[in-house]
């Protein structure tokens, strides 16, 4: 479908009403906001993959510019053709957002009228109760034929037969996404699609009852994560550099079913008692308010000292690389002893191979590894990619940054983006 500017006004509003109504706050930070916006329109859209880029609201709320342009435009340019809506104010923590016309009630219910929107589950339009019926007979086909290796995608597609009504449904999902796979793909919780390039593999994946069952625990290695950031860009990064935590906790909540999902997140501080630089009062200031924004989206921050004070930076980060690599390897042991599942983001080989290597026990829940840029992770994304062990990027796939990070790898011209050079 095309969006149109009522399309997109309706989706903010309803954004904005229903954070206030879980808040009770008429601001918020963007990066929240880009969260909750994005579902509605994926729900709108009836596309789970959706994503707002300035190449989709360019040419809608500023048609009078050039298309180059609109490929390097921000979320923040979107709501600027809102005014009368919202305010954007710039903070160190990132945009804050303040609402000046709130909608709620009856007029909250008047912005859906012809959306076709299901608010509060997030289930594209599309996905009705016939279709989730259908895949869970899909997965209940998979798991008896082909056990927990699963199948390819043409030798199953054969299996369908045995079930006119979910060829039937599935049909009509096909039409909408082009292809079998496309709609397989989209229900990350009960299969795992690889090697689409050839057909596809299809594996079930763990069932939702068993799996929304377990607790999760989302645990964000600053110091791995934040270093190779400022490898990439070249600096220490700003503010608006940061990825967005609150996304990825959106990714992770959404496509990996758990009872609950606990935020984790470890960073390593200077040691009181070795302060002997004192430390610029503003960026005191700064960095104590984005640790409020972490605690407010939900993360709980654990802060760990080190006394290293080696003038050479690279010694003092590996320094600070395995203190961190202590702590978050003693929490990963002794979450062996509860039922969980695990979503480690790191970028440290061995708190990696701990992590991969806890899927080979059943008792315990799924696992995903989440890495920026990783050749580690990279080189082991086929043999990792399992029904209980998944390989995400920070970047390509959560898509948790709001600027474009340096591009200083080669690519594959299938990888090739030609809007980002523009």
């Amino acid at each position: 479908m095309t969006l149109t500017l009522e399309h997109f006004r309706k989706a903010l509003t309803a954004s904005l009403d229903e954070i206030r109504q879980k808040t009770g706050q008429n601001y918020v930070y963007a990066a929240r906001l880009a969260v909750e916006l994005n579902r509605q329109l994926r729900v709108l859209t009836g596309r789970p993959e959706f994503r707002l880029d300035g190449h989709i609201f360019g040419p809608v709320l500023y048609p009078d510019s050039a298309a180059p342009n609109w490929v390097e435009m921000k979320f923040r340019d979107f709501l600027y053709a809102f005014p009368d809506i919202v305010e954007v104010e710039p903070t160190s923590s990132g945009d804050l957002v303040r609402v000046k016309r709130v909608e709620s009630g009856e007029v909250r219910h008047k912005h859906f009228v012809g959306l076709n929107v299901e608010p509060k589950t997030g289930i594209p339009a599309s996905r009705d109760s016939a279709q989730r019926e259908a895949i869970q007979e899909l997965h209940e086909i998979v798991s008896e034929m082909c056990g927990e290796s699963g199948g390819p995608v043409p030798v199953i597609s054969a299996f369908l037969k045995a079930s006119e009504a979910v060829r039937a449904t599935l049909r009509s999902a096909v039409s909408e996404t082009g292809s079998l796979i496309g709609v397989l793909q989209s229900y990350p919780s009960s299969f795992l699609v690889s090697y689409p390039e050839f057909g596809g593999l299809l594996q079930p994946v763990e069932t939702v009852p068993e799996a929304a069952s377990k607790p999760g625990y989302l645990i964000v290695d600053s110091a791995s994560i934040m270093g190779q950031l400022g490898d990439i860009i070249g600096a220490r990064p700003t503010p608006s550099q940061r990825p967005n935590w609150d996304v990825l906790a959106d990714y992770i909540s959404s496509g990996f079913p758990a009872s609950e999902w606990k935020l984790r997140y470890f960073h390593v501080v200077q040691s009181v008692q070795h302060e002997s630089v004192p430390i610029a009062a503003e960026k005191t200031e700064a960095f104590t308010r984005y640790i409020g924004f972490l605690e407010a989206t939900g993360y709980s921050v654990i802060s760990l000292e080190n006394d290293d004070v080696d003038s050479d930076y690279k010694r003092r980060h590996q320094s600070r690389l395995s203190t961190s690599r202590q702590a978050i390897q003693q929490f990963i042991e002794k979450l062996a002893e509860i039922p969980s599942h695990l979503a480690l983001v790191t970028n440290q080989r061995e708190l990696l191979e701990i992590a991969a290597a806890r899927s080979n026990d059943p008792s315990v829940g799924a696992t995903v590894l989440c890495g920026l840029r990783s050749d580690f992770l990279e080189a082991h994304s086929e043999a990792w990619n399992t029904p209980r062990l998944r390989v995400v990027d920070l970047e390509s796939d959560v898509r948790a940054f709001n600027e474009r990070l340096p591009q200083r790898k080669s690519v594959t011209v299938e990888q090739f983006d030609a809007a980002r050079f523009l």
